[in-house]
């Protein structure tokens, strides 16, 4: 769950001014730890917004100027899938907003019907859901990767700096289970000490870059 340690940064897609409101009173009210809380008035403001920052939450309200319905939730969420999406609707809007709880909204809020406590708890569960269905994705398609190869397979996850191993971690390099951690340190620890530099430095590189793919070549020391 959401700990004092991790300070939310919101995005609120919410054009009535009385209604954002009073969605920043009840989150005030709710004690829940929050860092920027970015405000947009329109659904192409909002889409502007995700290009150069990413929030750890969105609520989205589903009537805009410049969208509404169903339509709001599908061009949010293509753009942030990874983000747990909380939909604000109006009490017409609410078979709407169920309809995006099945393509993929974590939870809906109607307008007037919930207060600090109600959204404290929405903000927590949907966040933990997101968690709980991402790793799902990560274990299917490992799945699908280890049926294909028989090559060793590390997936890092940027958001977490978690890697984890199918595997051949074990089967080729020959690390038991319980030797095997799932930070980024204990991985480029085991890089040789002559090639970790480069590969640090070009996986920095392509970071920073934004490049969609990366290939090296490295040496990778087994179990003692």
């Amino acid at each position: 769950m959401i700990t004092a340690t991790h300070p939310l940064n919101i995005l609120v897609i919410e054009d009535n001014p009385s209604d954002y409101f009073l969605f920043k009173e009840y989150l005030r009210l709710s004690r829940l730890p929050t860092g920027e809380i970015a405000h947009a008035h329109r659904l192409e403001e909002a889409i502007e917004m995700l290009q150069h920052s990413e929030p750890h939450l969105i609520f989205l309200d589903l009537s805009l100027p410049d969208s509404e319905g169903i339509n709001s939730f599908i061009r949010i969420n293509e753009l942030a899938q990874h983000i747990s999406i909380i939909v604000l609707s109006g009490l017409s809007d609410t078979q709407v907003a169920l309809n995006t709880i099945v393509l993929g909204a974590q939870d809906y809020l109607v307008k007037g019907e919930f207060d600090e406590k109600l959204l404290s708890k929405s903000i927590q569960y949907s966040i933990e859901r997101k968690k709980i269905l991402q790793k799902v994705e990560n274990y299917e398609r490992y799945n699908t990767l280890i049926k294909a190869t028989s090559d060793t397979i590390w997936d890092w996850d940027l958001r977490s700096d978690e890697i984890s191993w199918n595997e051949g971690i074990t089967t080729i390099f020959g690390y038991q289970p319980a030797q095997v951690l799932n930070t980024i340190e204990w991985h480029t620890q085991k890089i040789h000490a002559e090639d970790r530099e480069r590969v640090l430095n070009n996986i920095k590189n392509c970071l920073r870059e934004g490049r969609e793919q990366w290939q090296e070549e490295y040496r990778y020391q087994t179990a003692q």
